[in-house]
């Protein structure tokens, strides 16, 4: 019969907790305004701040795709500087990236609510305006989360995302009372601000990087754009 390795079963099981612990935060994170507006919003602006809250999240695909490639390779790197330029330069791109698709969005969002969803829920779009920085910023997080994750770092994530949270419900619950749903939409924006920069601060530390080394410079829009123009241009039969 085989021996039961106790140990490697306990350290499957703390990994495992500590991901079913930031899903619970992350969930939390999203969408505990929502649930504290219903207190003091009426059902037509709880309406809309619900539908400015998931085309926001529509952002979140493009990083979360590229996490889903740069965790399967962090994963199988022993060296922790290769993995920090990885993940750098990931978030450069993935940064640029979106902060284009957001400039769009911004110029197209009431005229693109209206066509959707007619002029009723013209509200959606200035509430949308309202929490983009905060989403852009949120959605960037999912890069340094697959960092720790794939770097055998994963008890970070919830330690880092507690106290964002807690401030965030906290400040939802005065400025709600105070501003209705614009103070919903702030709230939830400021929310994920404070967890971004706690996010970046950590990764900087905790890789021994500089904050220089996470922005975004022209030699990163010149690639950018070349791969872009690699996936786009038609391959010859």
């Amino acid at each position: 019969s085989q021996k039961i390795n106790s140990r490697l079963i306990k350290e499957i099981l703390k990994y495992g907790y500590n991901f079913y612990l930031s899903g619970i935060i992350g969930h939390i994170h999203e969408y505990g305004v929502r649930a504290i507006s219903i207190s003091f919003l009426s059902v037509s602006q709880i309406s809309f701040l619900g539908q400015a809250q998931n085309l926001g999240q529509l952002l979140h695909k493009i990083p979360n795709s590229i996490s889903t490639i740069l965790y399967s390779r962090l994963s199988r790197i022993d060296e922790d500087v290769l993995s920090a330029s990885i993940v750098k330069k990931a978030f450069k791109l993935s940064l640029i990236l979106i902060l284009f698709i957001s400039i769009l969005l911004i110029l197209v969002i009431e005229d693109l609510i209206i066509f959707l969803y007619g002029i009723e829920f013209q509200e959606t779009s200035r509430i949308m305006k309202i929490i983009l920085p905060g989403v852009i910023v949120y959605s960037l997080n999912s890069i340094f989360i697959t960092y720790f994750n794939g770097t055998g770092r994963a008890r970070i994530v919830p330690k880092v995302a507690i106290f964002p949270v807690c401030f965030q419900m906290i400040l939802a619950y005065f400025m709600i009372d105070k501003w209705s749903i614009n103070g919903a939409a702030i709230a939830y924006s400021m929310g994920f601000v404070i967890y971004s920069i706690f996010m970046i601060i950590t990764f900087v530390k905790i890789s021994n990087s500089k904050l220089s080394e996470i922005i975004p410079r022209a030699d990163d829009l010149r690639q950018l754009f070349f791969i872009l123009i690699t996936i786009i241009k038609p391959k010859p039969k």
